[in-house]
């Protein structure tokens, strides 16, 4: 059995690979392995290694609290610094709003959401979008 961690991570990134931003709709999110190449690429990054128990709920369930950043690969060449600040608040404020808006999660989601973002230099013509997230989840003892 997945844990209730991973199936909320699922459905952030089967509801990212559904979007497109509108200035660009022929070029969709999509998940890719650990720092793959190319535009609109998106991978998950641990903030902390561990999970934060927050309390038990009987024998075999805890409700953990879960810190990851969810890193997405933007292309910068050929835009004007107007542009690209366009961009990166339209595109983070596309994906925090598909969390932090969602009406229903999976079992045992206690919550999920996006608490900000920032930009980090990639490479010479890209830069990462991280955008934190934190999760409160139910889950059972060696799920």
């Amino acid at each position: 059995m997945a844990s209730n961690f991973k199936a909320a991570r699922d459905q952030v990134e089967t509801d990212w690979e559904g979007l497109t931003p509108p200035s660009e709709t022929g070029r969709p999110y999509r998940k890719a392995d650990y720092r793959a190449a190319g535009h609109r690429v998106f991978w998950f990054e641990p903030s902390s290694i561990e999970a934060e128990s927050l309390m038990r709920l009987g024998a075999d369930q805890s409700v953990n609290r879960y810190t990851l950043d969810a890193m997405v690969r933007l292309l910068i060449t050929g835009r004007g610094a107007d542009q690209l600040i366009d961009a990166i608040v339209d595109e983070a404020g596309l994906l925090i709003n598909t969390i932090n808006k969602r009406s229903a999660w999976t079992t045992g989601v206690r919550g999920f959401k996006a608490t900000g973002y920032r930009t980090e230099q990639d490479e010479e013509e890209s830069l990462l979008l991280v955008i934190g997230l934190d999760a409160v989840i139910e889950e059972t003892d060696g799920f």
